[in-house]
């Protein structure tokens, strides 16, 4: 299967139309679709609850699998995207990447920033609104960096199978 042939949700915030210009332009020929991000003046509570807005619809429409971007995100290598057939979540970007390789592809990882760009597979969406669910809950008591969701999944990450490209495809851009 091919990156195009994947249903992307592009999360982006109604005042960020230069955004929307950049990704527009990276995602022509892809199938993808722009999901109003929750514009929160916590950022990481608005970011958590746009990526649960991203998997309950993805659930409700019955994919197979999806692909979430950020809209800070940008392609690069994207020619390389291997489809990952065994999987829960497979980061296709990613920093501070921990884990073990798997084969010349994949690494299977215990911990891992940035939710810039992942694709999930439609049996583990309902895992992944949990983990995510747990994450906004924790923020709103506690508004601190091991509550952020990039930090939070670690804990899904040691027990269920996350992996990553090992070349990865992408990048997030600098800034907010």
């Amino acid at each position: 299967m091919k990156l195009q042939d994947i249903k992307i949700y592009v999360i982006n915030l109604e005042r960020r139309q230069d955004r929307l210009r950049d990704i527009n332009q990276m995602l022509e020929g892809y199938n993808w679709e722009r999901i109003n991000a929750v514009d929160h003046t916590k950022g990481y509570v608005g970011c958590v609850q746009s990526h649960i807005k991203c998997l309950q619809k993805a659930k409700a429409e019955g994919l197979s699998e999806v692909i979430i971007l950020e809209d800070d995100h940008i392609f690069v290598n994207e020619k390389e995207f291997k489809y990952p057939v065994d999987c829960d979540v497979c980061l296709l970007t990613g920093k501070n990447i921990k884990g073990i390789n798997i084969d010349e592809d994949f690494i299977k990882i215990t911990s891992a920033r940035h939710t810039d760009a992942y694709l999930v597979k439609n049996h583990y969406y309902s895992s992944m609104i949990e983990c995510f669910t747990n994450s906004l809950s924790e923020l709103l008591t506690n508004y601190k960096l091991e509550n952020y969701l990039d930090n939070y999944w670690d804990k899904y990450m040691k027990k269920d199978n996350f992996i990553c490209l090992r070349k990865l495809i992408g990048y997030q851009r600098e800034g907010f």
